[in-house]
């Protein structure tokens, strides 16, 4: 008889179990403990962001060329991925 009572018995002592290990605070991520050690970021107008002073320009009369070279060979290694067989 005491053997029929034991599953009975259990499955309050989980059930009280799962909900007290529910009740706790779950740990905060390393990186929200960190934040407090970072200062914080220095202001600045809006008027020296946008004016950025004279910088270069990025793209030179050699980015064309080396643009079209740039995508002709990921065509190719598209082209070769393509034709490969793969197993899945």
């Amino acid at each position: 008889m005491t053997s029929c009572l034991r599953p009975a018995l259990s499955f309050p002592a989980a059930l009280l179990l799962l909900v007290l290990a529910g009740c706790g605070r779950p740990p905060l991520p390393e990186s929200a403990t960190a934040i407090g050690d970072v200062p914080y970021p220095e202001l600045v107008p809006a008027q020296q962001i946008l004016s950025g002073g004279a910088q270069e320009p990025r793209i030179s009369e050699s980015s064309e060329a080396s643009l079209a070279a740039r995508a002709a060979l990921l065509r190719r290694r598209a082209a070769e991925l393509r034709a490969r067989e793969f197993d899945t």
